[in-house]
């Protein structure tokens, strides 16, 4: 029953913030889509997670092995797609080039996505029942956490090499990074820590707090009209 128990405080959490931030107004700007896609994949995640922590108290070799594969897989997408946006989210503040030219950045990175998507799908899970608790390995789990891995790595590259450019909020951003790294370390570990969802739903918070928060955002912009039109 333990399992299930983080997954569900995540599901709850993560749905709490999805209605918060779309009930109030918000600048249109490109980070804040990035943001708004990173929180319903982390419901999503969330969701799925869930959902394969309940079949996890009734499982068997060979019961449910399709379903529970193509629930993994789901899952693993979820995951790199929010590690794709947090890594879209931190160069568009970071970097204003990328900014002005991210439809012709974002091409290379959707192939790649697409590339790696593929392999996932195709890839080899297995599910492993330990007790209450379960976990799964095989190729797409090892393709997943790699590319998770590399985008957050570049993501931390990006803030490190442009340390001159940042200010205090971007404190919180290496405490989600460290936090992100951390838990993909600890997890391979001992994976059948069921601590990803949550942490991905925590650092929506800290984002949502520090560099996301739509009311801030909203008076950021009604400052810069003023000083325009002053």
């Amino acid at each position: 029953m333990e399992g299930i128990l983080l997954p569900v405080c995540s599901l709850f959490f993560s749905g709490l913030l999805l209605y918060v931030y779309f009930s109030k107004d918000r600048v249109n700007l490109l980070e804040n889509k990035m943001y708004s896609w990173m929180i319903m994949c982390s419901f999503v995640d969330s969701l799925l997670v869930c959902i394969l922590q309940s079949i996890a108290f009734f499982y068997q070799p060979g019961f449910l092995d399709f379903i529970i594969s193509l629930l993994n897989k789901l899952d693993f997408a979820m995951l790199i797609l929010i590690c794709n946006c947090i890594f879209n989210y931190i160069a568009i503040i970071t970097l204003p080039e990328f900014k002005k030219k991210y439809k012709k950045y974002r091409i290379p990175f959707m192939i790649t996505d697409i590339i790696i998507f593929i392999f996932i799908f195709f890839g080899n899970v297995e599910a492993i029942k330990s007790g209450n608790s379960y976990t799964a390995s095989g190729s797409a789990v090892l393709m997943a956490e790699l590319l998770c891995g590399l985008y957050l790595l570049m993501t931390l590259v990006i803030v490190l090499f442009n340390l001159k450019k940042v200010d205090k909020r971007y404190f919180f951003v290496f405490v989600m990074l460290f936090l992100l790294i951390g838990v993909l370390i600890v997890v391979n570990i001992n994976p059948y820590l069921i601590w990803v969802s949550i942490i991905v739903c925590f650092v929506n918070y800290i984002m949502y707090f520090t560099i996301d928060n739509p009311d801030v955002k909203m008076i950021q912009q009604l400052n810069a009209a003023k000083d325009a039109a002053e």
